[in-house]
């Protein structure tokens, strides 16, 4: 089985069409009928198809297969495929007001695409799910507190979620700066920004057709995690961390942040599979570790299966 670094093993066509009843199911209890022809109606129709595709059952779909098919398939299995796993850890119930996200419009956090509060609530949802496969008392709010909070060791801790929709390094910083100024103003003990980078990566690197080749789901993940420090390459570090760690106007130090999980996704052939790819970067600040935001940061890129 190859993993990702998130702890799920890398997506293939196999399992689709079970995942997509699942969720069906799961929609359909909480009063959520996605319209017909929305991206997500799509997304689970297109899924059912590679289902009876692999088992040789006839199908009158026939979709155009490029990348942005299998993005937006993987993709949403990804999302899916975290939920259940989260859902082992946490209360379902916490994760109802995220759901409205998947109502139909695009939520693809696997292709580059313009801001929209479905793409910012998918990509909290995400963060939410990957968290409470492995903290405590999770809570997801939509309220002035952190995106997402938890217990984790001894520590009440926050993630604010950004989704990095320019390439222009001023902006990104920015993005990620007001993330720190949510937790330092929060009731958390510390906390986390993580930023959500496909959409910065360059051009070319992996959303084009036909897909990246690579022997290994390894090699694959590591090619992604330099895509993503490319994509925040132009970030100057020292001024990053001048404004992540003090408030210039005030000159008070800004202590609760503890990094920035930089993530993204892609799709890639994989040993002649298609198959999903979610990866991260750490930005942790040395001199302000607590114990149990290290554990934190290694439990996010690093979860086990």
């Amino acid at each position: 089985m190859i993993l990702g670094s998130q702890g799920l093993p890398l997506t293939s066509t196999t399992g689709l069409e079970d995942n997509a009843a699942w969720f069906r199911e799961l929609l359909t209890r909480y009063g959520i009928t996605p319209p017909d022809n929305s991206y997500v109606a799509i997304c689970l129709a297109d899924a059912e198809y590679l289902g009876a595709k692999r088992k040789g059952m006839a199908t009158s779909r026939r979709p155009l297969v490029n990348y942005f098919f299998h993005s937006r398939v993987l993709g949403l299995d990804y999302h899916i495929r975290a939920l259940r796993r989260a859902f082992e850890h946490a209360d379902a119930d916490v994760f109802r007001s995220h759901l409205r996200a998947f109502r139909g419009p695009n939520m693809s956090l696997f292709a580059k695409a313009k801001r929209t509060p479905e793409r910012d609530l998918a990509w909290e949802f995400l963060v939410g799910c990957l968290v409470g496969s492995f903290a405590r008392d999770l809570k997801m709010t939509t309220g002035p507190e952190p995106d997402v909070v938890c217990s984790h060791g001894d520590l009440t801790l926050g993630v604010e979620c950004k989704v990095l929709y320019s390439d222009e390094p001023d902006t990104q910083m920015e993005a990620i700066v007001h993330g720190a100024k949510q937790l330092e103003a929060s009731h958390v003990d510390f906390g986390f920004v993580a930023a959500f980078a496909t959409n910065a990566t360059r051009p070319g690197g992996f959303q084009r057709w036909p897909l990246r080749k690579f022997s290994t789901g390894e090699s694959a993940t590591t090619d992604l995690r330099r895509e993503i420090s490319l994509s925040v390459s132009g970030i100057n570090q020292e001024w990053f961390l001048q404004r992540l760690t003090s408030d210039l106007r005030t000159n008070r130090p800004r202590f609760k942040t503890r990094g920035v999980l930089f993530v993204a996704q892609a799709v890639a052939d994989v040993q002649s599979v298609t198959a999903s790819l979610t990866t991260a970067v750490g930005l942790s600040f040395r001199d302000l570790k607590v114990p149990g935001c290290d554990s934190f940061m290694s439990s996010f890129i690093l979860k086990p299966a």
